[in-house]
């Protein structure tokens, strides 16, 4: 099947997850879920947030397909309380190459075990 025959083509693609390319999210405060890639027959990749709860769904709901915060421009106005809101983290590697979660007071400041020169 070339282009072409896709333009008219109006049943939705099967979309594969990558069991390869998931990661849960459970351990940075969203259990039950996954990021992970699905792939396509011509091998397109598109990266999801997946509800693991409906992997083996009969009838799976795929969300909004084109949600505000993805969109070209300025975030709503309605985001910046949830920004606000969001702790400032430390965010220098730790020991397994993650990102550090300790809370800090300001942007760009290092947590206590990181100014002390300990890897976390």
């Amino acid at each position: 099947m070339n282009d072409h025959e896709h333009e008219h083509d109006h049943e939705p693609r099967t979309k594969l997850l990558d069991p390869l390319a998931r990661v849960a999210l459970g351990p940075h405060g969203s259990p039950g879920f996954e990021a992970g890639e699905t792939v396509d027959a011509d091998g397109n990749r598109q990266l999801w947030i997946v509800d693991t709860g409906q992997l083996d769904a009969d009838v799976v709901d795929l969300g909004n397909q084109n949600p505000v915060h993805e969109q070209a421009g300025l975030l709503p106005s309605s985001w910046d309380d949830r920004i606000a809101a969001a702790p400032l983290r430390c965010c220098r590697p730790t020991a397994a190459g993650r990102p550090c979660r300790q809370i800090v007071t300001r942007p760009g400041v290092a947590c206590a075990q990181h100014r002390s020169g300990a890897r976390r």
